[in-house]
């Protein structure tokens, strides 16, 4: 279809995004971070930001064929945020690329794969601009945003990654996102999404090795898969594990919390960090079995390099009743020497039993444990009462709640 074929509303946004909008290069000579986003975004934000507000008009292409023009512009962008959900203004933009000739010519159908393309060929354009970016974070739904790749991206100074995805469509190809992950200096990456490895399984565990930080939110993943993937990070100081505790769209039970610290043990000499969450009222099996009931993380002396613990009390050892054997169950709690800052979340009335033991092995065993946050989800003096135990023995406490 000729460009003058177009429907006039199209055209109207050639016209004006190609020529009589161009924004002004000395406006934005100190264009630092890219902010992509079809939301009105606050007046205070910091002016270094160049904020693209309006995606539903194209003002996008603007900006962009500026960078196209001037590679020396471009390559002072060091962040680039993509905030936007599947809507029609990729299809727009990309339409305009494609019949103004900035793009290769598309079949002209409006078949599902199509649409696809021509929003990843969007985001394809825009990566393919910024070479020194050092930090991605693309907020995309679905992953249709990443149906292929048209570039090899050359992004040596790619040292984050975030991308989070509120659905998971296992037909759909995501090469952009790998061709990313390729970054030789990449330390930081995370996903949100229901299925991390339904994007990492067809990808080379050989681009992880310099992954410094992993953060994996609502995730699903098996202990199998877990265990793979920790064990193919070598360099992993910090992981981030959020998770339910069976996920019935997917089918999978994800890894328990001793499941977890079992996972961890190739990365007991380097992890410094360790902060678990679980979305769930028990932790039972897919058939409501006791198996599960009351799995805790138990010893973690093993790891002699963490500094940081992150957990709810529901996965430490408090007192359990299990009604079928009529018999208390109250495990120790092993914590490694190293351990600097302890946070523990979902606090309540039964968690005084294991606060108890662990005010007992200050300064003892945790002879360098400094502080430590308490999170409630409802305010209870029984619990604030145990703040002043840790104080005597030097130990700064915060206490909040989530009521």
């Amino acid at each position: 279809m000729p460009l003058l074929s177009l429907p006039v509303e199209l055209l109207n946004y050639v016209y004006r995004d190609l020529s009589n909008d161009v924004p002004d290069r000395d406006a934005i000579t100190g264009l630092h971070s890219l902010c992509l986003t079809s939301r009105r975004l606050h007046d205070s934000a910091k002016p270094h930001l160049y904020h693209n507000i309006d995606l539903g008009q194209c003002r996008i292409l603007p900006l962009l064929l500026t960078l196209r023009k001037d590679s020396s512009l471009a390559s002072k962008v060091k962040k680039l945020q993509v905030n936007q959900s599947w809507n029609c203004n990729y299809v727009k933009a990309g339409m305009i690329l494609h019949q103004t000739g900035v793009l290769p010519k598309l079949p002209e159908t409006h078949d599902l794969p199509s649409i696809l393309t021509l929003q990843a060929d969007m985001i394809d354009f825009i990566l393919s601009l910024l070479p020194a970016v050092e930090e991605i974070d693309f907020e995309l739904n679905p992953l249709g945003q990443f149906y292929n790749s048209r570039h090899s991206y050359n992004m040596p100074g790619l040292h984050s990654l975030k991308f989070s995805n509120k659905e998971s469509n296992e037909h759909l190809h995501i090469e952009i996102l790998h061709e990313l992950l390729q970054a030789p200096s990449l330390h930081d990456l995370t996903i949100a999404t229901p299925s991390p490895i339904r994007i990492l399984e067809p990808l080379d565990y050989a681009a992880l090795t310099s992954l410094k930080e992993l953060n994996l939110y609502t995730a699903s993943m098996e202990p199998d898969a877990l265990e793979d993937l920790i064990r193919s990070c070598p360099s992993l100081e910090s992981l981030t594990y959020e998770t339910i505790a069976y996920d019935m769209y997917l089918g999978i039970r994800p890894a328990m919390p001793s499941e977890i610290i079992t996972a961890l043990q190739s990365r007991k000499k380097t992890l410094r960090k360790l902060n678990l969450t679980f979305h769930s009222f028990d932790y039972m099996d897919v058939d409501n079995d006791v198996t599960h009931f009351g799995d805790c993380i138990t010893d973690l002396r093993y790891l002699t390099k963490l500094e940081e613990l992150n957990v709810p009390s529901s996965i430490l050892p408090n007192t359990w009743i299990v009604e079928e054997m009529a018999e208390e169950i109250h495990p120790d709690l092993q914590l490694p020497t190293s351990l600097k800052k302890l946070e523990i979340t979902r606090v309540h009335e039964g968690s005084l039993p294991m606060l108890g033991d662990l005010s007992r092995m200050v300064p003892h065993d945790l002879p360098n444990l400094k502080n430590i946050k308490l999170v409630m989800s409802e305010r209870n003096e029984v619990v604030e009462s145990v703040k002043q135990d840790f104080v005597k023995l030097g130990v700064n406490v915060k206490i909040t709640s989530l009521q």
